[in-house]
Protein backbone atom coordinates (compact mmCIF):
# COMPACT_ATOMS: atom_id res chain seq x y z
CA UNK A 1 0.00 0.00 0.00
CA UNK A 2 3.08 2.60 0.92
CA UNK A 3 4.04 1.61 -2.30
CA UNK A 4 1.15 2.90 -4.24
CA UNK A 5 0.73 5.90 -2.51
CA UNK A 6 4.76 6.65 -3.41
CA UNK A 7 3.54 6.10 -6.38
CA UNK A 8 0.75 8.54 -6.77
CA UNK A 9 2.35 11.12 -4.80
CA UNK A 10 5.18 10.81 -7.37
CA UNK A 11 3.08 11.16 -10.41
CA UNK A 12 1.37 14.46 -9.30
CA UNK A 13 4.63 15.62 -8.67
CA UNK A 14 5.66 14.69 -11.74
CA UNK A 15 2.64 16.45 -13.77
CA UNK A 16 2.34 19.50 -11.87
CA UNK A 17 5.73 19.81 -12.55
CA UNK A 18 5.64 19.50 -16.21
CA UNK A 19 2.70 22.27 -16.17
CA UNK A 20 5.28 24.61 -14.21
CA UNK A 21 8.02 24.12 -16.35
CA UNK A 22 6.28 25.28 -19.63
CA UNK A 23 6.54 28.72 -18.21
CA UNK A 24 10.23 28.38 -17.30
CA UNK A 25 12.02 25.79 -20.09
CA UNK A 26 9.05 23.31 -21.90
CA UNK A 27 12.50 20.97 -23.06
CA UNK A 28 13.15 20.26 -18.93
CA UNK A 29 9.06 19.97 -19.14
CA UNK A 30 9.27 16.93 -20.96
CA UNK A 31 11.72 15.10 -18.61
CA UNK A 32 9.14 15.34 -15.89
CA UNK A 33 6.36 14.24 -18.26
CA UNK A 34 8.35 11.25 -19.81
CA UNK A 35 8.58 9.41 -17.20
CA UNK A 36 5.34 10.27 -15.89
CA UNK A 37 3.65 8.57 -18.46
CA UNK A 38 6.36 5.28 -18.32
CA UNK A 39 5.02 5.21 -14.52
CA UNK A 40 1.55 5.57 -15.57
CA UNK A 41 1.98 2.91 -18.63
CA UNK A 42 3.31 0.18 -15.98
CA UNK A 43 1.09 0.56 -13.35
CA UNK A 44 -1.91 0.47 -15.76
CA UNK A 45 -0.38 -2.72 -17.08
CA UNK A 46 0.25 -4.21 -14.31
CA UNK A 47 -2.71 -3.63 -11.94
CA UNK A 48 -4.82 -3.83 -15.27
CA UNK A 49 -6.67 -1.21 -14.14
CA UNK A 50 -10.51 -1.05 -15.19
CA UNK A 51 -11.88 1.53 -17.45
CA UNK A 52 -14.73 3.81 -17.09
CA UNK A 53 -17.59 3.84 -19.61
CA UNK A 54 -16.52 7.81 -20.48
CA UNK A 55 -12.95 6.61 -20.71
CA UNK A 56 -13.84 3.81 -22.79
CA UNK A 57 -15.18 6.13 -25.23
CA UNK A 58 -12.78 8.45 -25.46
CA UNK A 59 -10.27 5.73 -26.19
CA UNK A 60 -12.34 4.39 -29.29
CA UNK A 61 -12.82 7.35 -30.31
CA UNK A 62 -9.05 8.20 -30.23
CA UNK A 63 -8.53 4.83 -32.01
CA UNK A 64 -10.65 5.41 -34.23
CA UNK A 65 -9.49 8.33 -35.34
CA UNK A 66 -5.93 8.01 -35.11
CA UNK A 67 -6.75 4.74 -37.69
CA UNK A 68 -8.25 6.82 -39.86
CA UNK A 69 -5.69 9.43 -40.26
CA UNK A 70 -2.97 6.65 -40.63
CA UNK A 71 -4.69 4.95 -43.31
CA UNK A 72 -5.73 8.14 -45.19
CA UNK A 73 -1.80 9.09 -44.46
CA UNK A 74 -0.78 5.98 -46.57
CA UNK A 75 -2.96 6.38 -49.15
CA UNK A 76 -1.58 10.18 -50.32
CA UNK A 77 1.77 8.00 -49.38
CA UNK A 78 2.96 10.59 -47.15
CA UNK A 79 5.27 10.37 -44.17
CA UNK A 80 3.80 8.92 -40.47
CA UNK A 81 5.20 11.84 -38.84
CA UNK A 82 2.86 14.16 -40.65
CA UNK A 83 0.30 13.26 -37.97
CA UNK A 84 2.75 13.22 -34.96
CA UNK A 85 0.83 15.90 -32.68
CA UNK A 86 -2.43 14.02 -33.23
CA UNK A 87 -1.25 11.17 -32.11
CA UNK A 88 -0.62 12.29 -28.31
CA UNK A 89 -3.91 12.31 -28.04
CA UNK A 90 -3.47 7.81 -27.87
CA UNK A 91 -0.05 8.49 -26.84
CA UNK A 92 -1.01 10.59 -23.44
CA UNK A 93 -3.81 8.24 -22.95
CA UNK A 94 -2.39 5.90 -19.45
CA UNK A 95 -2.17 9.19 -18.04
CA UNK A 96 -6.28 9.68 -18.58
CA UNK A 97 -6.57 5.90 -17.46
CA UNK A 98 -4.11 6.30 -14.22
CA UNK A 99 -5.42 9.43 -13.11
CA UNK A 100 -9.10 8.05 -13.59
CA UNK A 101 -8.17 6.15 -10.39
CA UNK A 102 -5.93 8.39 -8.46
CA UNK A 103 -7.04 11.62 -9.06
CA UNK A 104 -5.65 14.85 -8.58
CA UNK A 105 -6.67 16.73 -5.86
CA UNK A 106 -8.29 20.55 -6.10
CA UNK A 107 -6.01 21.99 -3.33
CA UNK A 108 -2.88 20.57 -5.50
CA UNK A 109 -4.40 21.90 -8.94
CA UNK A 110 -4.56 25.06 -7.33
CA UNK A 111 -0.81 25.17 -5.89
CA UNK A 112 0.15 24.10 -9.22
CA UNK A 113 -1.76 27.37 -10.86
CA UNK A 114 -0.05 29.62 -8.42
CA UNK A 115 3.15 28.14 -8.47
CA UNK A 116 3.22 28.34 -12.79
CA UNK A 117 1.75 31.72 -12.40
CA UNK A 118 4.69 32.97 -10.45
CA UNK A 119 7.21 30.90 -12.42
CA UNK A 120 6.14 32.87 -15.83
CA UNK A 121 6.15 36.26 -13.70
CA UNK A 122 9.78 35.54 -12.80
CA UNK A 123 11.18 34.45 -15.99
CA UNK A 124 9.04 37.54 -17.64
CA UNK A 125 10.94 40.22 -15.41
CA UNK A 126 14.22 38.15 -15.78
CA UNK A 127 14.00 38.26 -19.55
CA UNK A 128 12.75 41.53 -20.31
CA UNK A 129 13.96 43.80 -17.37
CA UNK A 130 17.68 41.63 -16.67
CA UNK A 131 18.23 40.28 -20.25
CA UNK A 132 16.83 43.08 -22.32
CA UNK A 133 16.47 39.70 -24.94
CA UNK A 134 15.75 40.09 -28.12
CA UNK A 135 14.39 36.89 -30.44
CA UNK A 136 15.35 36.53 -33.77
CA UNK A 137 12.95 38.45 -36.33
CA UNK A 138 11.96 40.44 -32.60
CA UNK A 139 9.29 43.19 -33.02
CA UNK A 140 8.05 43.92 -29.66
CA UNK A 141 6.33 40.54 -29.02
CA UNK A 142 7.28 38.24 -26.29
CA UNK A 143 8.01 34.45 -26.62
CA UNK A 144 8.31 33.29 -23.30
CA UNK A 145 9.67 29.07 -23.69
CA UNK A 146 7.72 29.04 -26.82
CA UNK A 147 9.37 29.27 -30.38
CA UNK A 148 6.43 31.91 -31.70
CA UNK A 149 4.18 34.37 -29.24
CA UNK A 150 1.06 33.06 -30.53
CA UNK A 151 1.73 29.52 -29.24
CA UNK A 152 2.94 31.45 -25.79
CA UNK A 153 0.41 33.54 -26.15
CA UNK A 154 -2.57 30.78 -26.22
CA UNK A 155 -0.71 28.83 -23.33
CA UNK A 156 -0.71 31.35 -21.29
CA UNK A 157 -4.08 32.38 -21.82
CA UNK A 158 -4.97 29.08 -21.14
CA UNK A 159 -3.36 29.44 -17.39
CA UNK A 160 -5.36 32.56 -17.12
CA UNK A 161 -8.62 31.31 -18.23
CA UNK A 162 -8.29 28.68 -15.80
CA UNK A 163 -7.24 30.58 -12.95
CA UNK A 164 -10.75 32.86 -13.66
CA UNK A 165 -13.07 29.96 -13.80
CA UNK A 166 -11.34 28.81 -10.53
CA UNK A 167 -12.09 32.04 -8.94
CA UNK A 168 -16.17 31.86 -10.54
CA UNK A 169 -16.23 28.00 -9.01
CA UNK A 170 -14.75 28.87 -5.32
CA UNK A 171 -17.04 32.36 -5.54
CA UNK A 172 -20.09 30.26 -5.94
CA UNK A 173 -19.01 28.62 -2.63
CA UNK A 174 -18.73 32.00 -0.87
CA UNK A 175 -15.03 31.50 -0.92
CA UNK A 176 -13.15 34.43 -2.33
CA UNK A 177 -9.47 33.11 -4.12
CA UNK A 178 -7.61 36.38 -4.08
CA UNK A 179 -4.95 34.83 -5.09
CA UNK A 180 -5.78 33.07 -8.20
CA UNK A 181 -7.71 36.09 -9.27
CA UNK A 182 -4.18 37.51 -9.31
CA UNK A 183 -2.74 35.09 -10.82
CA UNK A 184 -5.48 36.03 -13.67
CA UNK A 185 -4.68 39.30 -13.98
CA UNK A 186 -0.76 38.98 -14.58
CA UNK A 187 -1.45 35.78 -17.32
CA UNK A 188 -3.66 38.63 -18.93
CA UNK A 189 -0.90 41.16 -18.52
CA UNK A 190 1.76 38.54 -20.08
CA UNK A 191 -0.56 37.29 -22.75
CA UNK A 192 -1.14 41.13 -24.16
CA UNK A 193 2.80 40.87 -24.11
CA UNK A 194 3.13 38.38 -26.79
CA UNK A 195 0.20 40.49 -29.18
CA UNK A 196 -1.46 36.87 -29.93
CA UNK A 197 -4.52 38.39 -30.95
CA UNK A 198 -6.23 35.57 -31.68
CA UNK A 199 -6.41 34.54 -28.13
CA UNK A 200 -8.91 36.81 -27.25
CA UNK A 201 -11.21 34.46 -29.43
CA UNK A 202 -11.23 31.72 -26.76
CA UNK A 203 -11.14 34.12 -23.97
CA UNK A 204 -14.45 35.66 -25.04
CA UNK A 205 -15.97 32.81 -25.79
CA UNK A 206 -14.74 31.38 -22.45
CA UNK A 207 -16.00 34.46 -20.69
CA UNK A 208 -19.96 33.60 -21.95
CA UNK A 209 -19.86 30.35 -21.12
CA UNK A 210 -18.61 31.10 -17.80
CA UNK A 211 -21.57 34.14 -17.57
CA UNK A 212 -24.32 31.64 -18.88
CA UNK A 213 -22.98 28.75 -16.49
CA UNK A 214 -22.30 30.55 -13.08
CA UNK A 215 -25.41 31.71 -11.76
CA UNK A 216 -24.17 34.08 -9.06
CA UNK A 217 -22.32 35.94 -11.96
CA UNK A 218 -25.48 36.17 -13.76
CA UNK A 219 -26.99 37.61 -10.56
CA UNK A 220 -24.58 39.77 -9.05
CA UNK A 221 -22.94 41.88 -12.97
CA UNK A 222 -21.04 43.90 -11.22
CA UNK A 223 -19.00 40.94 -10.61
CA UNK A 224 -18.50 41.29 -14.58
CA UNK A 225 -16.09 43.98 -13.85
CA UNK A 226 -13.03 41.44 -12.64
CA UNK A 227 -13.59 40.59 -16.87
CA UNK A 228 -13.58 44.02 -17.76
CA UNK A 229 -10.75 45.28 -15.34
CA UNK A 230 -8.24 43.93 -17.43
CA UNK A 231 -8.98 45.58 -20.40
CA UNK A 232 -8.66 48.77 -18.97
CA UNK A 233 -5.14 48.89 -17.11
CA UNK A 234 -3.06 46.12 -19.33
CA UNK A 235 -1.62 49.48 -21.65
CA UNK A 236 -1.55 46.79 -25.03
CA UNK A 237 -5.14 45.65 -25.09
CA UNK A 238 -6.58 49.08 -26.32
CA UNK A 239 -3.67 49.31 -29.12
CA UNK A 240 -4.02 45.70 -29.97
CA UNK A 241 -8.17 46.05 -30.57
CA UNK A 242 -7.50 49.22 -32.59
CA UNK A 243 -5.01 48.16 -34.64
CA UNK A 244 -6.87 44.85 -35.26
CA UNK A 245 -9.61 46.77 -36.19
CA UNK A 246 -8.01 48.82 -38.47
CA UNK A 247 -6.36 46.23 -40.13
CA UNK A 248 -9.76 44.65 -40.72
CA UNK A 249 -10.69 47.68 -41.94
CA UNK A 250 -8.39 48.46 -44.47
CA UNK A 251 -8.20 44.52 -45.91
CA UNK A 252 -10.21 43.85 -49.13
CA UNK A 253 -12.24 40.40 -48.24
CA UNK A 254 -13.04 40.42 -51.98
CA UNK A 255 -9.63 39.99 -53.81
CA UNK A 256 -6.91 37.70 -53.11
CA UNK A 257 -3.84 40.55 -52.91
CA UNK A 258 -0.29 40.35 -51.42
CA UNK A 259 0.65 41.45 -47.42
CA UNK A 260 1.63 44.55 -46.79
CA UNK A 261 3.04 45.40 -43.58
CA UNK A 262 -0.35 46.87 -41.86
CA UNK A 263 -2.71 43.85 -42.43
CA UNK A 264 0.16 41.38 -42.77
CA UNK A 265 -1.64 38.89 -40.35
CA UNK A 266 -5.24 39.65 -41.91
CA UNK A 267 -4.34 38.89 -45.45
CA UNK A 268 -2.44 36.11 -44.80
CA UNK A 269 -5.14 34.34 -43.05
CA UNK A 270 -7.61 35.68 -45.95
CA UNK A 271 -5.62 33.40 -48.37
CA UNK A 272 -5.48 30.67 -46.20
CA UNK A 273 -8.74 30.57 -45.77
CA UNK A 274 -9.47 30.91 -49.41
CA UNK A 275 -7.18 28.50 -50.69
CA UNK A 276 -8.60 25.68 -48.09
CA UNK A 277 -12.23 26.22 -49.03
CA UNK A 278 -10.59 25.56 -52.33
CA UNK A 279 -9.09 22.15 -51.19
CA UNK A 280 -11.78 20.89 -49.66
CA UNK A 281 -14.50 22.19 -52.38
CA UNK A 282 -11.85 19.64 -54.63
CA UNK A 283 -11.25 17.00 -52.27
CA UNK A 284 -13.97 16.93 -49.75
CA UNK A 285 -13.59 13.01 -49.38
CA UNK A 286 -9.87 12.05 -49.12
CA UNK A 287 -8.13 15.67 -48.57
CA UNK A 288 -5.04 16.83 -50.30
CA UNK A 289 -3.30 15.22 -48.05
CA UNK A 290 -0.16 17.48 -45.69
CA UNK A 291 2.34 17.43 -48.17
CA UNK A 292 0.31 18.06 -50.98
CA UNK A 293 -1.35 20.84 -48.90
CA UNK A 294 1.93 23.15 -48.62
CA UNK A 295 3.09 22.10 -52.03
CA UNK A 296 -0.04 23.07 -54.10
CA UNK A 297 0.01 26.47 -52.23
CA UNK A 298 3.16 27.00 -52.85
CA UNK A 299 2.45 26.24 -56.60
CA UNK A 300 -0.58 28.86 -56.43
CA UNK A 301 1.21 31.58 -54.33
CA UNK A 302 3.46 31.37 -57.39
CA UNK A 303 0.68 31.56 -60.31
CA UNK A 304 -0.88 34.66 -58.41
CA UNK A 305 2.55 36.18 -58.36
CA UNK A 306 1.61 37.60 -54.05
CA UNK A 307 3.87 38.79 -51.77
CA UNK A 308 2.36 35.64 -48.94
CA UNK A 309 4.80 33.19 -47.67
CA UNK A 310 3.28 29.61 -47.70
CA UNK A 311 2.13 27.95 -44.59
CA UNK A 312 2.12 24.18 -43.70
CA UNK A 313 -1.28 24.88 -42.03
CA UNK A 314 -4.29 26.61 -41.99
CA UNK A 315 -3.85 28.95 -39.44
CA UNK A 316 -7.63 27.63 -38.88
CA UNK A 317 -7.56 23.83 -36.98
CA UNK A 318 -10.96 22.85 -38.71
CA UNK A 319 -9.98 23.98 -42.48
CA UNK A 320 -6.71 22.49 -41.83
CA UNK A 321 -8.43 19.06 -41.26
CA UNK A 322 -11.04 19.27 -43.62
CA UNK A 323 -8.60 20.09 -46.38
CA UNK A 324 -6.08 17.23 -45.54
CA UNK A 325 -7.93 14.94 -44.02
CA UNK A 326 -11.82 14.91 -45.73
CA UNK A 327 -15.38 14.73 -44.32
CA UNK A 328 -14.63 12.32 -42.15
CA UNK A 329 -11.52 13.24 -40.35
CA UNK A 330 -13.35 16.60 -39.39
CA UNK A 331 -16.30 14.82 -38.28
CA UNK A 332 -14.15 12.23 -36.04
CA UNK A 333 -12.30 15.42 -34.87
CA UNK A 334 -15.47 17.29 -33.59
CA UNK A 335 -17.05 14.45 -32.16
CA UNK A 336 -13.84 14.19 -29.47
CA UNK A 337 -14.01 17.12 -28.15
CA UNK A 338 -17.90 17.85 -28.26
CA UNK A 339 -18.37 14.70 -26.50
CA UNK A 340 -16.01 16.02 -23.90
CA UNK A 341 -17.50 18.96 -23.93
CA UNK A 342 -20.94 17.49 -23.27
CA UNK A 343 -20.05 15.76 -20.57
CA UNK A 344 -18.16 18.27 -18.71
CA UNK A 345 -20.96 20.28 -19.04
CA UNK A 346 -23.77 17.73 -17.35
CA UNK A 347 -21.17 17.33 -14.42
CA UNK A 348 -20.15 21.06 -14.30
CA UNK A 349 -20.97 20.74 -10.58
CA UNK A 350 -17.46 19.31 -9.99
CA UNK A 351 -14.64 21.58 -10.23
CA UNK A 352 -12.44 19.92 -12.74
CA UNK A 353 -15.30 19.47 -15.23
CA UNK A 354 -16.37 23.04 -14.20
CA UNK A 355 -12.74 24.47 -15.65
CA UNK A 356 -12.80 22.17 -18.38
CA UNK A 357 -15.71 23.90 -19.91
CA UNK A 358 -14.16 26.46 -20.36
CA UNK A 359 -10.55 25.03 -21.04
CA UNK A 360 -12.02 23.36 -24.11
CA UNK A 361 -14.42 25.84 -25.09
CA UNK A 362 -11.37 28.60 -24.77
CA UNK A 363 -9.06 26.03 -27.09
CA UNK A 364 -11.80 25.71 -29.46
CA UNK A 365 -11.54 29.35 -29.79
CA UNK A 366 -7.70 29.48 -30.23
CA UNK A 367 -8.29 27.08 -33.20
CA UNK A 368 -10.31 29.63 -35.38
CA UNK A 369 -6.74 31.47 -35.76
CA UNK A 370 -4.27 29.10 -34.69
CA UNK A 371 -4.04 25.19 -35.50
CA UNK A 372 -3.29 24.30 -32.03
CA UNK A 373 -2.26 20.53 -33.31
CA UNK A 374 0.70 22.14 -35.39
CA UNK A 375 2.95 23.08 -32.13
CA UNK A 376 4.13 20.32 -29.57
CA UNK A 377 4.12 22.69 -26.85
CA UNK A 378 0.07 23.16 -27.60
CA UNK A 379 -0.90 20.07 -28.54
CA UNK A 380 0.90 18.15 -25.27
CA UNK A 381 -0.49 21.12 -23.34
CA UNK A 382 -3.83 21.14 -24.11
CA UNK A 383 -4.43 17.10 -24.28
CA UNK A 384 -2.55 16.96 -20.79
CA UNK A 385 -5.25 19.14 -18.71
CA UNK A 386 -8.00 17.93 -20.78
CA UNK A 387 -7.59 14.39 -19.17
CA UNK A 388 -7.03 16.06 -16.08
CA UNK A 389 -9.95 17.31 -16.31
CA UNK A 390 -11.67 14.41 -17.45
CA UNK A 391 -10.15 11.61 -15.32
CA UNK A 392 -11.51 13.45 -11.93
CA UNK A 393 -14.89 13.43 -13.40
CA UNK A 394 -14.34 9.76 -14.24
CA UNK A 395 -13.50 8.99 -10.75
CA UNK A 396 -16.11 10.76 -9.37
CA UNK A 397 -18.37 8.74 -11.82
CA UNK A 398 -17.17 5.83 -10.09
CA UNK A 399 -17.35 6.78 -6.88
CA UNK A 400 -20.99 7.57 -7.41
Amino acid sequence: MAYQINVKSLIHILLGCYIVFNFIDRDISYIFLLPCLFLCLSFVSIKQMSLTIITKKVLYINIFFLTYLVALTLYHNNSISTIDNYSRLLILFPILAYLSEYKISKKFFEYVLLISTAAMSLLYIYEVYFLDIKYPGWSGRYYGTSNNPISYGNIVMTLGIICLSTFAYNLQRKIVSTYILLSFFICFFIWSETEARGSLIGFLLSIIALLYLTPIIRKKMYLTLFFILPFLFVPNISNLIKDTYNSISDTNFSVIESSINKNHSINERKYFIYYSIKSIMDNPVTGVSSDDFYDDMSKDIKKRNINIIASKDAHNEFLDIFAKYGLMGIFLFLFIFIYILYIFVIHRNDYFSYIGVFTLISQLGFMLTKSQFASQQSTVFFIMLLYICLSSLNKETQEK
